[in-house]
């Protein structure tokens, strides 16, 4: 059976990325593993302390690889890495766990609040970017700007403070960060903090997006041949101004789900970026290694999720993959 030309375009396109991706993610980890190593300080003075004794000291050098050559220890990392425990903590905390199941014990608290981030940002950019651009230079185009400006300027480390204070405190709305308790209630304001500066970039992308599309000359036609403006909006430019804004948002998804380092420290939220910040507190290489790498594999994932839609929607892209080039 002959498969059609449409499809083998796609295909070798698919293979192309996929090649891509995986020297990708081989540079990623070796740079990882050079990157941890490169540090000064001895890991094993961290983790154990400077009053520990010279023989456990030595023991615990021995047990994570560091006498060993530098290619011997990364031939250890890569097995670790295939295997897919990335490696054995060597701090006390965490004695009797791997690493990926750390990982999966936090993962789904950084996902959730990643989703529920990008979600507030979306239903408040889309819309607002899209009056803004339809309604150009007028008092709404105006405190769009204002609103923007207002959400790019509040830093988290400052704006989540605050709100802690007022919603927490003061008010007593939400539990206090420190309390220990879990749920929907923990999870409105480090959302909303992520949520408003990321909703502010999307605003001005939106909005730039639309007024570009709105010179192009298909949708001159349209309007010249009298169709509905609510039509054209929808069909003609809402669908192709939010090509770009989907790849911010899939970029900064992948940020968000590599971990809102500060966010998740300021309310006490368990996540990848705080157990980051442990393993690079206690030097742990197992545990920085291994959340890096993660990270490292959302970036690249979440990258090649959005070619690969970008190549199903629009075949023209599919060919520029399928000849070796860059859309």
């Amino acid at each position: 059976m002959r498969v059609p030309e449409k499809m083998q375009v796609f295909l070798v396109a698919v293979a192309r990325k996929l090649i891509r991706t995986a020297m990708v993610l081989m540079g990623v980890l070796t740079l990882v593993f050079v990157v941890v190593r490169a540090v000064p300080g001895d890991p094993a003075v961290s983790i154990l302390g400077e009053q520990a004794p010279p023989e456990e000291l030595a023991r615990l050098r021995q047990q994570m690889g560091l006498t060993l050559p530098l290619h011997e220890q990364f031939g250890r990392y890569l097995g670790d890495v295939f295997d897919g425990s990335l490696g054995r903590p060597y701090s006390r905390v965490h004695k009797d766990a791997t690493v990926s199941s750390l990982i999966a014990e936090v993962f789904p608290f950084t996902l959730e609040l990643a989703l529920t981030s990008v979600l507030l940002a979306a239903l408040f950019a889309i819309p607002l970017g899209l009056l803004a651009a339809m309604r150009r230079n007028g008092p709404l185009d105006h405190a769009s700007l204002m609103v923007t400006l207002l959400g790019i300027a509040m830093p988290g480390f400052w704006l989540g403070p605050l709100l802690i204070y007022l919603f927490a405190v003061v008010w007593k709305v939400v539990p206090d960060p420190g309390a220990g308790v879990q749920g929907f209630s923990t999870l409105v304001l480090p959302a909303f903090v992520l949520g408003l500066a990321l909703s502010a970039k999307l605003t001005r992308m939106v909005r730039s997006s639309v007024l570009d599309v709105l010179q192009q000359p298909y949708v001159l036609a349209a309007r010249s041949r009298g169709l509905p403006a609510r039509r054209i909006i929808l069909r003609h430019v809402l669908r192709n101004a939010m090509i770009p804004v989907v790849t911010v948002l899939g970029m900064q998804f992948a940020a968000l789900l590599s971990g809102a380092i500060i966010t998740e420290k300021v309310f006490a939220r368990p996540g990848i970026g705080t157990l980051l910040l442990q393993g690079i507190a206690s030097r742990d290489y197992a545990i920085v290694q291994g959340t890096a790498l993660f990270i490292g594999l959302i970036y690249v994932g979440v990258n090649l999720v959005v070619d690969l839609l970008y190549m199903a929607v629009d075949p023209r892209i599919a060919h520029t993959f399928a000849a070796g080039r860059r859309p």
